[in-house]
């Protein structure tokens, strides 16, 4: 069973977001799940390619975020927001 377009964009867009910026929660593994999906994707003709392959270059960009060696963007990230968190609470 081919789930609909809609749903799976409204998945996606959930858990990864809307725009070109990582979102916190983010991980290396489940962009790289999203990768994999893509090919399987591009098999049904009742998907639009062009959306897909936008989503494609939104995985791919944000998986070169992440050092291949260790994932220490996602510490920065956390690093960073608990730093936002932090700032907004005390001002």
């Amino acid at each position: 069973m081919d789930l609909p377009w809609d749903e799976i964009k409204s998945s996606w867009e959930g858990f990864f977001g809307t725009t070109y910026e990582l979102d916190f929660g983010v991980t290396k593994k489940s962009i790289q799940g999203a990768l994999r999906d893509i090919p399987k994707l591009l098999t049904n003709e009742t998907y639009p390619v062009n959306e897909i392959n936008e989503w494609e270059g939104k995985f791919s960009y944000w998986l070169s975020l992440f050092d291949p060696a260790d994932d220490i963007e996602v510490w920065v990230q956390l690093f960073l927001s608990i730093l936002i968190h932090l700032y907004i609470n005390t001002y």
